[in-house]
């Protein structure tokens, strides 16, 4: 690893220009993204290209996030190359991406967005990167923040797929973010799923009030670890389907 790393530290900044000036010319294009996903990976934790990588991160999100929706349905595997480099970046560079602003909350809606996409590897990364960015919120404010601001939209996507309108290999996607929620975002957790489950209209027929007040104190439990909350997911989801 270390030998490779040493033979690409020339070639980082005009790699990113390759990836920036492809993107902007040919969005389609999207397979380059992995490009700039390896270098995430490679050299994120180096504060020697930390002022090239912020410059591919901003690029990248500016120039995929307004169309960002569209392109998803069109192609399936720009969603998840996108996804994936935004999991990339917050693993190997949390700083990059929390402190990016208005950068990042452009990145978080369209993480959002890619949740209730059919394709697994889109909800995968998708699904990494939101709970990545909930770890991170812990102990940087203005990630905080960001989280308070999408959260609602974030949680009603997953609450929604767990609720029998999402595909069960999902599931144990989306319980990273309700996990990394009830670890680190547990004031912003509890309202949110107190107010949508506490509307009659939420959800499927197929699960009575009582039933969808089980599965909050479930997920609210004090204590509760991934293995039981993967039960208590499951559960719901199958209550949810009508089995």
């Amino acid at each position: 690893m270390r030998a490779s790393q040493s033979f690409f530290q020339p070639l980082i900044e005009p790699l990113s220009e390759i990836i920036m000036f492809t993107l902007n010319r040919h969005l389609e294009a999207s397979r380059i993204i992995e490009l700039g996903s390896a270098l995430m990976t490679m050299f994120g934790y180096d504060v020697q290209n930390r002022t090239i990588l912020r410059k591919l991160y901003t690029e990248v999100v500016s120039i995929v996030s307004p169309n960002f929706e569209i392109a998803l349905k069109k192609d399936p595997d720009f969603g998840h190359r996108v996804m994936q480099f935004a999991s990339t970046t917050i693993k190997s560079c949390s700083s990059i991406v929390v402190e990016s602003g208005e950068d990042a909350l452009r990145l978080l809606l369209c993480g959002v967005k890619a949740l209730s996409a059919p394709e697994d590897a889109v909800v995968l990364w998708a699904c990494r990167f939101l709970a990545n960015f909930v770890a991170a919120s812990a102990t940087n404010a203005v990630a905080r923040s960001l989280v308070e601001l999408s959260a609602k939209d974030m949680l009603i996507a997953v609450f929604r797929s767990v609720g029998g309108f999402g595909l069960r290999t999902h599931l144990r996607h989306y319980q990273l973010i309700i996990y990394e929620m009830r670890r680190h975002a547990l004031a912003i957790l509890e309202p949110v799923m107190k107010g949508l489950f506490g509307d009659p209209g939420f959800l499927s027929r197929e699960v009575d009030e009582a039933q969808k007040a089980n599965f909050v104190r479930g997920v609210l439990r004090e204590g509760i670890n991934k293995s039981r909350l993967s039960e208590v997911v499951t559960t719901f989801f199958n209550h949810c389907k009508g089995y």
